[in-house]
């Protein structure tokens, strides 16, 4: 080979070779933000696998819904099809990512929508005291009828300051946070409006407080007050595309700080102040922390089957958005056009997932080059992992006393149930064996050597 094709071919990203470009993805060389991001979503999933509470969070991406798991890509964006999904917008950091995406494009059309037949959005917030001590569950359970009150029209002052302001309807978005004076769960709305006047904006806004403020006090908490409590402004268009994009973008653990300090591996301190899910999320993931625990299980627990973006009655259709898909339908949809890169048989998926970042690793490997110099380094990064992996029994669930699965959280960079031997180096205390391969662990048989070898001792002498 003359020295001209060589410098040719080094240069060349395809003469460079499947390997190399596997071994930039590995070590992070040729990660993008989204990218590490995505890094993040996955360890705070391997997370849940052990500690969550819900079965459908500690199942979701985790087990095979068929004889195989398709890796695919679509418009530059790489996905595993074929797996198990929770569909849970609160607790799983994978599924919400893709639930708050299509929720905030439905918010963008309303709003523009709105905007182009001259109406007008306001954004309406109603926020609860709080303190400390207070279960989740109780703001929670008072939530959802004090919103029945200020936006549903049950108090009279309302439903009467809604119709003069014109008002057509709603869409109102759950945010929640803990810190030092506990759990606060408040609320914010995109009211549609029909050219209100800026008393009968007053008006709303005070007859909102009241119904508020009495319906809280019927619920046994104590009354917010009128500045604190809410908070009511008129949009122009630009302003409300940007906080239907904001507050869905809050629900989501791609927006947490802390996803770009797990993707990197720094795991820095916990935030100061209050946190957001996801940043308690972030925080058990890194420091494993007893207290962070106890907050994310309780907070798996409060929010279980609650909604987190409801649409009032008709304003869908109003707008010509059509049906609602539920969350569940939207992180099952496995049926659009995509480009098959690799299949992966259930006990290669096992060796991926028990990797630290395998899997979004195996998502980055996807996305770069073209479809064949992806599946080159999909299949390089596979058959490297493959080698190292070795045997990978699948670890049975720890029982509790009643016979249910009870969950555990391992160390960090522990392995998603590998053999023994993959542990080693991995943090936790593994068990090795000896060359030889026997069954029984070393230190036992070292053990039973001592106790021979005292007997022998004692016998001759």
């Amino acid at each position: 080979m003359s020295e001209k094709t060589q410098r040719s071919g080094a240069n060349s990203p395809r003469a460079a070779g499947a390997w190399e470009v596997a071994n930039r993805v590995v070590s992070g060389e040729a990660l993008g933000r989204s990218q590490r991001r995505r890094r993040g979503q996955w360890e705070a999933l391997r997370t849940l696998w052990d500690c969550s509470t819900l079965d459908r969070v500690r199942a979701c991406r985790r087990t095979p819904r068929g004889p195989a798991v398709a890796l695919e890509r679509r418009a530059g964006r790489a996905r595993f099809t074929g797996l198990t999904t929770c569909g849970s917008v609160w607790a799983c950091p994978c599924c919400s990512a893709r639930i708050n995406a299509e929720r905030a494009d439905e918010l963008r059309q309303a709003v523009e929508s709105w905007h182009a037949r001259g109406g007008t959005v306001a954004l309406l917030t109603l926020t609860m005291r709080h303190r400390r001590g207070v279960a989740l569950a109780t703001y929670w359970d008072a939530l959802s009828p004090a919103l029945a009150a200020s936006l549903g029209g049950r108090y009279s002052r309302a439903r009467k300051a809604k119709e003069a302001a014109g008002a057509e309807g709603h869409v109102v978005a759950r945010e929640c946070t803990h810190g030092a004076n506990g759990w606060h769960l408040h609320a914010h709305a995109l009211i549609f409006l029909n050219s209100p006047t800026p008393d009968a904006i007053d008006e709303l806004g005070a007859a909102m407080y009241a119904a508020w403020a009495a319906r809280l006090k019927r619920q046994g908490l104590s009354t917010p007050s009128l500045r604190h409590g809410v908070d009511l402004r008129v949009l122009n268009l630009s302003a409300a595309r940007e906080h239907a994009a904001r507050y869905l973008a809050k629900g989501t653990f791609e927006a947490t700080r802390a996803a770009g300090e797990l993707a990197g591996g720094d795991g820095k301190a916990a935030r100061s102040g209050n946190r957001t899910p996801w940043d308690v999320l972030a925080d058990l993931t890194a420091k494993r922390t007893p207290q962070d625990l106890a907050i994310w299980r309780e907070w798996e627990s409060a929010s279980r089957s609650r909604r987190a973006l409801t649409w009032s009655v008709g304003l869908r259709k109003r707008l010509g958005l059509g049906d609602e898909l539920a969350d569940e339908e939207i992180t099952d949809d496995d049926d659009e056009p995509s480009e098959l890169i690799a299949s992966l048989a259930p006990e290669i998926w096992r060796v991926v997932r028990a990797r630290r970042h395998g899997p979004s690793d195996l998502l980055s490997a996807a996305e770069r080059g073209s479809p064949d110099e992806a599946r080159q380094g999909c299949a390089q990064l596979l058959k490297r992992w493959a080698s190292r992996a070795g045997p990978q029994p699948r670890a049975g669930p720890r029982r509790g006393p009643a016979g249910k699965e009870e969950p555990r959280l391992r160390p960090r960079n522990a392995p998603d149930g590998p053999s023994a031997s993959s542990h080693a180096g991995s943090g936790s205390r593994a068990v090795r064996h000896d060359a030889q391969g026997s069954g029984a662990p070393r230190r036992s048989r070292d053990s039973a050597n001592a106790a021979s070898r005292r007997q022998t001792n004692g016998a001759t002498r």
